[in-house]
């Protein structure tokens, strides 16, 4: 306890930054809404937790924790489950779920520093800042104002692998221990975290017991203490889902099974890079440069860090796995770190106040310079009043029919897809999920996208899967057929330009090659007729609405 009041104050200064950086990501999330449409991923995750959230107050929490637990990722919607009697669901709460975790990112590594690594308090602070200000986390798509799980993912592998670090700093079992219930919460948080805290983990396991002297036992014993968080949660969670997890990620995922070749796979170095930054990894390697500098007797570079930095990279280029900008995002912990502390033991830069407030200063400047450049995707061109002009035409027309239920199609996948506008009626129209994953506004109308996900196909396999038929002709006319629905449908369906956009720029998503045959044998049936011009919904996207004939 007298440990822990003597680090009390420097611990509340970075809580204080990392509440502050919660509420920029924040203020950055409401404001890019206001004018933006949801990215993919995030539309799905955001939708999810209102979902859990209208699921559990109506039903209980049992039902809250079942529909958590059925999909690839379930930390946040359990943390959702919990807070759902208190709290409505927003876009901003994927914020604050992220941040927290953020929060305890920074303060384990200042724990790292000042405590296990014997570093002044002043800079141990200045040193965890790099670790939740580098360039990704402030991507529109994917880093803190998003929503998307694979910011989870770099924050408890890096969690585990700090308190892994702090293993070889103590005696103490407190380390181990915080290092197994941070695994834990990254395969709870993303199903593929087992994956590479194997790797990551794995290998300096097994050196430090091959090279161990006298400690084996020890060092055992300490390792199943690890082991049994993740073996009670974790895994319980794992094979609880594995049947949707073994489709989601084996048999399916066209990012995992993509089997690049090296010369394209290698790219995941150049995408980890980008991670970090090129200004903060300047930073960073001057930092390592003063620490040579200020070596005066012989010193031994400590491999871990590099190891940790390297294997995630080059085992995504290894498998050949597909280039999603995002998956290589654990190497930063491990480049970061080896920024800090290069060397074993005492650094050879802490003999010398100026040293230490050169790396200091260094590695803080390159995080502030992250905070203040531009978003790391770039200029977003989606049009959130686009989008709303769409919903608005379509609801203004059912209402004046006197529908109480009106479906949807879209039979595309581009930026504005049925997914985005789901989110956009949750949580700009104030929707609330009902059953069959219906959604109902205030005043009574309910929306619903039948086959949605039939609709919007991304490779074939997910096509062939969903729709019955032994040719693709075939599958065709079945998705045409799934029009005869009791309730009115109204269409969804891109202009001619759009139309080759997405067959041009989007045709990584199969349905995009299928939606031309869709929309003419949709249109020949003279069932729909159109309520207007086509609506500008992003640079490249025009849609226009087509109302079941019978309303007009």
């Amino acid at each position: 306890m007298l440990l822990l009041r003597r680090h009390l104050f420097a611990l509340l200064i970075l809580a204080a930054i990392m509440i502050a950086e919660g509420f920029y990501a924040a203020k950055q999330n409401v404001d890019f809404y206001k004018e933006h449409i949801p990215f993919f991923d995030s539309s799905s995750y955001t939708k999810q937790l209102a979902i859990i959230i209208s699921g559990t107050r109506r039903l209980g929490f049992a039902s809250g924790i079942r529909q958590s637990l059925s999909g690839n990722v379930a930390l946040p919607f359990l943390e959702a489950t919990l807070i759902a009697k208190f709290v409505k669901p927003s876009r901003v709460m994927g914020v604050w779920l992220q941040d927290v975790w953020l929060t305890a990112l920074a303060l384990s590594l200042y724990w790292y520093f000042a405590h296990y690594r014997k570093m002044d308090r002043w800079l141990a602070i200045l040193l965890a800042l790099p670790f939740v200000s580098f360039a990704r986390i402030y991507d529109w798509n994917g880093g803190l104002q998003d929503f998307r799980m694979d910011l989870s993912l770099y924050i408890f592998t890096s969690l585990t692998a700090v308190w892994y670090l702090g293993t070889y700093e103590t005696e103490s079992r407190l380390p181990w221990l915080l290092a197994g219930v941070s695994a834990m919460l990254a395969c709870v948080a993303r199903a593929t975290a087992p994956i590479y805290l194997v790797l990551m983990i794995g290998p300096l396991l097994l050196v430090r017991l091959l090279t161990a002297s006298g400690k084996r036992k020890s060092i055992l014993v300490n390792s199943l203490w690890m082991l049994l968080p993740v073996g009670i949660s974790a895994a319980a969670f794992l094979v609880y889902n594995f049947k949707f997890l073994y489709f989601y990620y084996v048999t399916w995922n066209p990012d995992a099974n993509r089997h690049l070749p090296w010369s394209q796979s290698s790219m995941h170095f150049k995408l980890a890079r980008s991670h970090v930054g090129d200004m903060l990894i300047w930073c960073a390697l001057a930092a390592v440069a003063i620490n040579i500098l200020c070596i005066r007797k012989l010193v031994r570079p400590d491999w871990k860090p590099i190891w940790l930095a390297a294997i995630v990279p080059f085992f995504l280029a290894y498998r050949g796995a597909g280039l999603n900008p995002f998956v290589s995002m654990p190497a930063v912990c491990g480049f970061l770190l080896f920024a800090c502390v290069p060397f074993e033991g005492i650094q050879p830069a802490a003999r010398f106040l100026w040293a230490r407030a050169a790396i200091g200063l260094l590695l803080t400047g390159g995080a502030i310079f992250c905070l203040t450049q531009p978003p790391l995707s770039g200029a977003n061109t989606t049009s959130m009043p686009g989008v709303r002009a769409l919903i608005d035409r379509a609801t203004q027309d059912a209402r004046s029919q006197g529908f109480r239920r009106i479906e949807l199609i879209e039979p595309e996948l581009g930026d504005c897809n049925s997914f985005a506008i789901t989110n956009i009626l949750i949580f700009e129209y104030g929707a609330v999920p009902i059953f069959d994953k219906a959604l109902r506004v205030p005043g009574g109308l309910t929306y619903h996208f039948p086959e949605e996900l039939t609709f919007s196909a991304p490779d074939e396999l997910f096509w062939k899967i969903r729709v019955p038929g032994d040719s693709n002709e075939e599958r065709l006319r079945n998705v045409v057929n799934l029009m005869d629905a009791e309730e009115p449908v109204y269409l969804l369906l891109p202009d001619e330009k759009t139309l080759q956009w997405l067959e041009r720029s989007r045709s990584f998503n199969f349905i995009n090659g299928q939606t031309r045959e869709l929309m003419t044998q949709l249109l020949a049936s003279n069932k729909w007729v159109s309520l207007g011009e086509p609506v500008t919904t992003a640079v490249n996207e025009k849609i226009e609405v087509f109302a079941p004939h019978s309303s007009q």
